[in-house]
């Protein structure tokens, strides 16, 4: 590698890569996983002789990955269509009162999605209401037609509610503290938020700067009004909740995480094959850069694109 940045820029588009999600300037610094904050002309000047990566029409993505960049202008347009029914039903979702965040994640938060893709909603509760609240959420889903089938292959813009939190655990346990939740994290795009909760999320997650430390730092802006009285009310109607929902979704449950103060209803491990297919890609490149890094940046090009791209990196 010609300078400092080179391995961890090709490293960072290697991740984006899996999504064919090629990056602006402003993204490629939002994402590097180190501070360079009072580097950024130099970062800038060792991206235009980085030998691996291309830019086009303002974005940067892998050599013989070019195409990518029209995909992501595609996807944008889709993606604004999805919005503005992600905005109608997360506005109908807010008026339930033990709401204290809705936010968008998966693809549609990256204006990333596909015609076919559903609309993942991620929600943080009030503390003793989070399965009181998930019977609201879903009784109002299946009213507008908008819930996601459990069964369904494919749900075009069906709304699928696959996170729960309670606002008493707002950290990201250790043992799922990793890149791709981190990722999760910075790119969800919040459309509601009660209390301050926003920022209250995100500075109760302070572990995930230490892989995107570029990304700027949100401080706790206090807990949302208690109300013990009304917490003592909720708590033996929540726990009536939790266990008539458990059993009825036990015959369901795969690796769902199911908790009183949690649900992730992720039927497949995704960071686990994320992660995976991450690191076998960043593999596969360097093995081949190893191969033709005294070739010229045209002559790298045409290596990817006419030769060996295709079968050694997806």
């Amino acid at each position: 590698m010609e300078n400092k940045y080179d391995e961890k820029v090709v490293k960072v588009l290697c991740y984006f890569d899996l999504f064919s999600y090629p990056l602006t300037f402003q993204e490629l610094v939002r994402y590097y996983p180190d501070s360079i904050n009072t580097e950024i002309d130099s970062f800038r000047e060792a991206l235009r002789h980085n030998t691996l990566i291309s830019m086009v029409d303002g974005y940067y993505c892998l050599l013989g990955r070019e195409n990518i960049a029209t995909l992501r202008q595609e996807r944008e347009e889709i993606s604004l269509l999805k919005m503005s029914r992600a905005l109608i039903f997360s506005k109908i979702l807010s008026r339930i009162p033990t709401i204290l965040l809705i936010g968008i994640s998966g693809s549609l938060s990256m204006n990333n999605a596909q015609s076919t893709d559903d609309i993942d909603f991620f929600i943080i509760t009030r503390k003793n209401s989070l399965w009181i609240t998930r019977l609201f959420v879903v009784a109002l889903l299946l009213v507008f037609g908008q819930k996601r089938s459990r069964f369904s292959k494919e749900a075009k813009d069906k709304v699928c509610t696959n996170m729960f939190l309670s606002e008493d655990v707002l950290q990201i346990p250790r043992r799922d503290q990793n890149l791709y939740i981190a990722h999760e994290i910075a790119q969800l795009k919040t459309v509601y938020s009660r209390n301050d909760m926003y920022e209250n999320f995100f500075a109760s997650n302070r572990w995930m700067y230490s892989y995107f430390p570029n990304i700027q730092l949100l401080k706790r802006k206090g807990n949302s009004k208690e109300n013990k009285i009304v917490d003592y009310l909720l708590l033996p109607i929540e726990t009536i909740m939790f266990l008539s929902q458990k059993i009825y979704m036990r015959k369901y449950v795969t690796i769902e995480k199911i908790a009183s103060n949690s649900a992730k209803f992720h039927p497949v491990n995704k960071p686990k094959i994320i992660l995976a297919m991450y690191r076998l890609r960043v593999k596969k490149y360097f093995q081949n850069y190893k191969n033709i890094q005294d070739l010229s940046k045209d002559e790298v090009q045409f290596y990817f694109e006419n030769y060996n791209y295709q079968k050694t990196i997806n």
